[in-house]
């Protein structure tokens, strides 16, 4: 979450403005008045927060339309959702040995690879204990083997019912995960070199039938040195909902013609934008009309 910004709505209520960004006939405070500020608002929160769009109605309420990463966000009570809601996020899950069991991250999902939905439990287990000696570790890193490559550093059965961890290193990470699901692994995980974050490999159109995510080194340090000192370690590759502190989402909020709040709300979701329907959801169905409908989450991602 980017910490220390705030939504601020400066809402001009001329009858000009309303006319042209609403297409109403103006009434109320504003009709009549001459273009100008209205008002000057805040909806004071903490984090990441923007307004997309703003549109006044006949009677010059305003209805501020946006995304925001805020946990405190205000909401009125019996709104649609007023609590920002928790975060689906990709997820390593240690199952046991008990003292490091528990919810690891970051976790990233390669998408050529099975989705972790259902998810994946099993054993872990280290490349370098069940691949082939090759004499130069490219076996060890779950790369082909040979001089023209093509083979297969994991014997047939040797990852059965078991998911492997390995190293990034040098060849292609869906090559690893392709060897492994061919000796019977169940996932695999890809852990990178010192000081690198995890991030989507790239794929050359090759797709992988079991689940393949890449992770820190930190992230699985532990467990890797509980492994090396013959302790079993069970492990579960899903998409968990975690508590936060804020994520993105759409809200939707209603100020009267002197810029007080009427209503706000979140607009729900997972966490990664946007929930559906949003276009219905929102200035049409309020009865307003604009020359272009929203684009929630145009840029998002972008």
């Amino acid at each position: 979450m980017r910490a220390g910004r705030i939504v601020v709505a400066l809402v001009l209520l001329g009858a000009a403005l309303a006319g042209a960004s609403a297409g109403a006939t103006p009434s109320g405070p504003a009709a009549g008045a001459a273009p100008g500020l209205g008002f000057g608002t805040c909806l004071a929160a903490e984090g990441y927060d923007l307004a997309w769009r703003v549109a006044v109605d006949g009677n010059g309420s305003s209805y501020v339309v946006g995304e925001t990463a805020s946990p405190d966000l205000p909401t009125t009570p019996g709104s649609f959702m007023p609590a920002n809601p928790p975060e689906v996020e990709q997820a390593l899950t240690v199952v046991t040995p008990a003292e490091l069991a528990g919810l690891r991250g970051p976790v990233v999902h390669q998408v050529w690879s099975a989705p972790l939905d259902p998810p994946v439990s099993a054993p872990l287990v280290e490349a370098a204990t069940v691949a082939t000696p090759d004499g130069d570790a490219r076996g060890d890193l779950g790369c082909d083997l040979g001089a023209d490559g093509g083979a297969n550093p994991f014997p047939v059965g040797s990852l059965d019912g078991r998911i492997l961890v390995v190293d990034r290193g040098t060849c292609v990470v869906v090559q690893k995960a392709a060897n492994a699901a061919e000796a019977g692994a169940e996932g695999v995980i890809v852990v990178m070199g010192p000081g690198q974050a995890p991030f989507a490999f790239a794929s050359d159109g090759t797709t992988v039938a079991i689940p393949a995510v890449s992770v820190g080194l930190d992230t699985v340090a532990d467990l890797r040195a509980a492994l090396a000192s013959g302790t079993a370690v069970v492990v579960r590759l899903d998409r968990a909902t975690v508590p936060r502190e804020g994520g993105l989402d759409v809200f939707v909020a209603k100020l009267d013609p002197r810029g007080a709040l009427v209503w706000s709300t979140f607009l729900g979701g997972d966490g990664d934008c946007c929930p559906r329907p949003p276009e219905a959801v929102l200035l049409t169905d309020l009865g307003l009309t604009a020359s272009t409908p929203p684009r929630l989450c145009a840029s998002i991602g972008a």
